[in-house]
């Protein structure tokens, strides 16, 4: 939450200061043009936080077209007998203590605090406006509805979608042509659309209260608005002088008390003491530009705040926290902060970078801020403990993993992420030798999640197939194809398993219709490569440039699982071998499943190469990589 928090203040104060920097630069331009600019600025730091979520990351796809292929064979191999991991989270107690709000909940309290008051008078001034409205008296008028208000009170339009025009009682007093100069002001609020886009940028200050550059652009638009308006006043006709001194003499005399903050989101006041002395200064100007926007000036500003916050938006999905050199230091300071947000984070960093190791402390260090929170009995930590299963399986395997996934699933019993970890106690129960104990676990995960029913009757058809029921075993794998979306990788996984049951079977035509089909599934889960060649690299081969070769590599494992079900295949790898001779920017474009991808990046992250070549320099180079995974 603290690094979204700080990343849109910077975001949002560049668009702001970007929009600030316009108005300077079209000083000499109509108040209409700089109001617009201001809008446009508002309406764009309204939409950062979604696009921040939502936008992708500006990354382009390339064709499918390989530069080079290596490949290797993984053969089966037996476990490792690994021990336990060096970094685990012990089973505790369920804690009765109440959470502790860290930095970043209260963070985010204050935020939503401020918001949600800031929204709350912009209600109010709208049941206001609508009570009023109610209850005052309509005067005639034919263009737009006149509404008769409290003596003393500020002439002012509201009404989006039926716009009204509210007048003191005082007006009755009024001369012609001071009525008129006041109905003429209002009327280009509303011609202008003025309280509708008044709504927007209300809206965006009660996003951004805490950021002054907010203020600014709140300040900045009120007053360009009003100018605005007083240009076209004078274009119908009205003496600057004359007009100068109706504003004044209706400021000194009408009193704003009911149209303060909670109005200034509902309704448009005439005049606001604080800039009254800038506007009669523009108003007698004789040589300042007035005018209208026109359509075109709409929509070329509003393609510019979109061609403004779009790249803005993207950057987040590219932001990649970087592994710190003192990670007991980091894990301190984060721990200190509550901030297990980071640290997770840097994690995934780790992770991506097969520092597994360093990953486990982190996420360790991780679940035990959100058990400190949240409490250890809740959701939060369950999630947590998850990943940090997930993470101690990839280290050490299955069974060193057994205690983080119990917990997990213990806390998780009626979550959909629960399934995953009953998923992953059966795996154990199996590699245990606990057939029961596994179909028990594969039949509450079945209940738990439905998005991941398929998987768990295909683990329960593996167990029922080796006690010997091959009839129900054959039902649960059809069970298991039918329930995977089609095409998905779990349908493959699905479909290449019952080949393998059919197999064993002795029905080898039926096995190579289902080995068919998985390959079909397989090949439709392939993902375009994102890395993408450049002038100054990386490279493609052709053209001067030489392919890369393998020098020394680390032959893959086969994860348990795949062991289990007799999973085998290809994984297909995307990499730049960089001019270090070492594998970068690994990316899988096409899975097998299984953990499986995970030991060919981690296998493939060791590998040596001699770098390929440009007219007898060494550069990065785009290279394709498939590790073939074959039970012997």
């Amino acid at each position: 939450m603290t690094q979204f928090f700080l990343i849109l203040a910077m975001k949002s104060t560049l668009i702001l200061g970007f929009a600030w920097v316009a108005s300077v630069a079209m000083r000499g331009r109509p108040a209409a043009a700089r109001h617009l600019v201001w809008l446009a600025a508002a309406a764009a730091v309204i939409a950062l936080p979604l696009l921040s979520i939502w936008a992708p990351a500006l990354r382009v796809s390339t064709p499918a077209a390989i530069a080079a292929t290596f490949q290797v064979s993984a053969a089966d191999r037996a476990a490792s007998g690994d021990g336990g991991a060096a970094v685990a989270v012990k089973p505790v107690a369920h804690s009765t203590a109440p959470a502790r709000v860290g930095w970043s909940a209260a963070l985010a309290m204050v935020w939503a605090i401020g918001t949600l008051v800031s929204l709350a008078q912009m209600l109010a001034g709208y049941i206001a406006i609508w009570r009023m409205r109610r209850a005052a008296r309509r005067l005639p008028g034919e263009e737009v509805e006149l509404r008769e208000s409290q003596p003393g009170s500020m002439p002012m339009a509201a009404g989006i979608w039926k716009p009204a025009v509210f007048l003191p009682r005082d007006a009755a007093e009024w001369s012609e042509e001071r009525r008129r100069a006041v109905l003429l002001h209002e009327m280009a609020h509303i011609r202008r659309g003025d309280v509708g886009a008044q709504a927007i940028a209300r809206l965006a200050l009660a996003l951004y209260w805490w950021n002054p550059m907010e203020w600014v652009a709140w300040r900045e638009f009120i007053k360009e608005r009003e100018r605005a308006a007083d240009d076209l006043v004078l274009a119908s006709g009205v003496a600057a002088s004359d007009y100068a001194r109706h504003l004044l003499e209706i400021a000194r005399a009408m009193h704003s008390g009911m149209h303060g903050a909670a109005f200034t989101g509902a309704a448009v006041a005439m005049a606001r003491r604080s800039q009254l002395e800038g506007r009669l200064m523009a108003i007698l100007d004789s040589e300042r530009r007035r005018g209208a926007v026109r359509r075109a000036t709409m929509w070329i500003t509003a393609a510019c705040a979109i061609a403004a916050i779009a790249p803005l938006a993207a950057v987040r999905a590219q932001d990649t926290p970087a592994i710190p050199a003192d990670v007991e230091a980091t894990i301190r300071a984060a721990m200190s902060a509550h901030d297990a947000g980071t640290l997770s984070k840097i994690a995934l960093a780790a992770e991506d970078q097969q520092k597994l190791d360093v990953a486990l402390k982190l996420l360790n260090a991780a679940a035990q801020i959100i058990g400190e929170d949240a409490g250890t009995s809740s959701e939060a930590y369950g999630v947590a403990l998850l990943k940090l299963a997930d993470l101690e399986m990839r280290q050490h395997g299955l069974v060193a993993s057994s205690a983080q996934y119990s917990q997990a699933a213990e806390l998780l019993a009626n979550e959909p992420e629960g399934a995953k970890a009953l998923i992953r106690l059966g795996e154990i129960a199996m590699v245990q030798k606990d057939l029961d104990g596994a179909a028990t676990d594969f039949e509450r995960a079945k209940t738990a999640d439905p998005a991941q029913a398929a998987m768990a009757t295909m683990w329960l058809a593996d167990v029922r197939a080796r006690q010997k029921n091959f009839d129900e075993a054959d039902a649960l794998y059809k069970s298991a194809i039918a329930l995977a979306k089609p095409n998905s990788l779990d349908a493959a996984v699905a479909l290449s398993t019952y080949a393998n049951f059919l197999k064993k079977q002795g029905r080898d035509e039926d096995a190579a219709d289902y080995d068919k089909q998985a390959a079909q599934a397989y090949a439709s889960t392939t993902r375009p490569r994102r890395i993408t060649p450049a002038s100054n690299g990386p490279f493609r081969i052709g053209d001067g440039v030489t392919a890369p070769h393998v020098v020394s590599k680390v032959e893959p494992e086969y994860s348990e699982e795949a062991r289990l079900t007799g999973l085998h295949g290809t994984v297909v790898l995307t990499v730049v071998i960089g001019e270090d001779g070492i594998a970068h920017d690994i990316e899988v474009v096409r899975s097998l499943g299984m953990e499986l991808d995970d030991k060919a990046v981690a296998a493939v992250s060791q590998w040596k190469f001699a770098p390929g070549t440009k007219n007898g320099e060494p550069v990065p180079v785009i290279a394709t990589i498939e590790v073939n995974f074959r039970l012997l």
